[in-house]
């Protein structure tokens, strides 16, 4: 974060150093049956795009008093109304940083899945509205919305003075964080609701699954998990790589842990862990892909020292 990341990032600044690519943690692997419709395979994403991240604080301020005498609506109804507007109005879908991923799977999709998702111009709208229903699929077709804390009153019978709620948005790249900003003021329409801004951080752009990192780490996993389907994804959480995005036009984000079904439920919940074989796994992979890294970088290397010594 901002006292790791940040620093190493200003490090390369401070030395013009670029990268062809970074990783960074990211996406996982699935167990399969049931993690993707009409797919009974395993199947690992990469990250290709990251969710932005935007987070408001609701505040409404009221008079007080005692409760036997209230008015319309306190601070905290007037509060409560801001929250459900936004929540019933969910912000508009889009295949952006997401197709690919529908493409791929898609095809490995038993039948009539495969032949839905081989036609999405003409069922592409339709399954917006399914995936929209399904938490895991829904996260990565649209800007969410998340309330995730509230407070307001000190007693049963005295009047909330004031009262406030944190709403978490995590952006989609197709959304900015002024479309955000605008369309959670347009939708709430009150002015005795304040809205402040608390922390925000645009999405980030779709990297190429054609780069050389996007390859290697296709290969590696592969290589260490060979039934395993592999597609690029868009990251819904937040990652240290945007630090790193002025270093890189290329950035991946991925985990080699197997996720169960239940798994992704645990993280930042109860009862968060991984397995044992899930540790392995993963320093494994970070063996192999330094290692594989190393074999293209040498491969490269050689086939351009190659030619530049047929042209002198």
């Amino acid at each position: 974060g901002h006292r790791g990341a940040n620093h190493i990032s200003q490090w390369f600044q401070q030395r013009e150093i670029t990268f062809e690519y970074s990783m960074d943690e990211g996406l996982v692997i699935m167990k399969g049956p049931g993690a993707f419709p009409g797919l009974d395979k395993d199947f690992a994403l990469i990250g290709i795009a990251e969710k932005g991240e935007l987070t408001l604080e609701l505040s409404v301020n009221g008079e007080g008093g005692h409760a036997s005498m209230p008015p319309p609506s306190t601070s905290i109804g007037k509060l409560a109304k801001a929250i459900a507007k936004l929540e019933a109005n969910q912000h508009p879908p889009s295949y952006m940083g997401s197709g690919l991923m529908f493409d791929y799977l898609g095809r490995e999709a038993k039948f009539p899945v495969n032949l839905i998702m081989a036609n999405m111009w003409i069922f592409g709208r339709p399954l917006l509205s399914f995936f929209s229903k399904i938490p895991a699929m829904n996260s990565m077709i649209r800007t969410t919305t998340a309330v995730t804390m509230i407070d307001g009153g000190i007693k049963s019978n005295v009047l909330p003075k004031s009262a406030r709620a944190i709403v978490n948005h995590r952006i989609a790249p197709h959304d900015t964080v002024a479309s955000v900003l605008s369309r959670d003021q347009t939708i709430i329409n009150d002015p005795t609701v304040k809205i402040k801004v608390i922390s925000q951080q645009e999405p980030s752009k779709v990297s190429s699954p054609d780069c050389p990192g996007y390859k290697v780490i296709h290969h590696t996993i592969r290589s260490l998990f060979p039934d395993t389907l592999v597609a690029p994804g868009l990251m819904v959480a937040k990652t240290d790589s945007p630090w790193f995005y002025h270093l890189s036009k290329n950035v991946y984000r991925f985990n080699p842990l197997i996720c169960y079904e239940g798994d992704t439920a645990r993280i930042h919940g109860i009862d968060e862990r991984i397995s044992i074989d899930n540790y392995y796994k993963h320093v494994e992979y970070q063996y192999h892909i330094l290692r594989n890294i190393d074999i293209h970088l040498n491969h490269t290397l050689h086939h351009v020292h190659s030619s530049h010594y047929c042209l002198l």
